[in-house]
């Protein structure tokens, strides 16, 4: 199965301590060694560039980035992406990064997203694999 990987797992990957932190480094040592097929698209290593400027990081922000489109798979994001994700922000109650990367998971064959946002189980054609439960199977 291929999964989409959410913004989220990165960010506790790499940030302080937290209980999501080891199940994401997890999944991130699992892609990496090719036990994963995952992929994720352009707008996540915008959020994460975006997060980590944010908090005055910028340069760690790069450097994440840069790490991850390493072993991750980068899929670009285009017109039909965007329709598809106002189509899910119009029709289910969750933010526009997230209907955008549920329609991009959904345009390159997965419905599969590894996230701990449990806004993408609102969106019926989406199944949210949370870390926990990922590494528990």
């Amino acid at each position: 199965m291929r999964y989409f990987l959410d913004t989220s797992v990165i960010m506790y990957a790499a940030g302080a301590e937290h209980a999501y932190k080891k199940p994401c480094v997890l999944i991130l040592e699992k892609i990496e060694r090719n036990l994963i097929d995952a992929l994720t698209s352009t707008e996540v290593i915008q959020e994460i560039i975006y997060r980590f400027a944010h908090i005055g990081e910028k340069q760690k922000g790069i450097e994440l980035s840069r790490v991850i489109m390493s072993f991750v798979p980068l899929v670009g994001v285009d017109e039909s992406a965007i329709q598809s994700a106002l189509d899910l922000f119009e029709r289910y109650d969750v933010d526009a990064r997230d209907a955008l990367h549920a329609a991009v998971a959904l345009q390159f064959g997965t419905n599969a997203i590894l996230s701990s946002d449990k806004h993408f189980d609102t969106i019926e054609e989406i199944e949210r694999v949370d870390p926990f439960a990922f590494n528990n199977d």
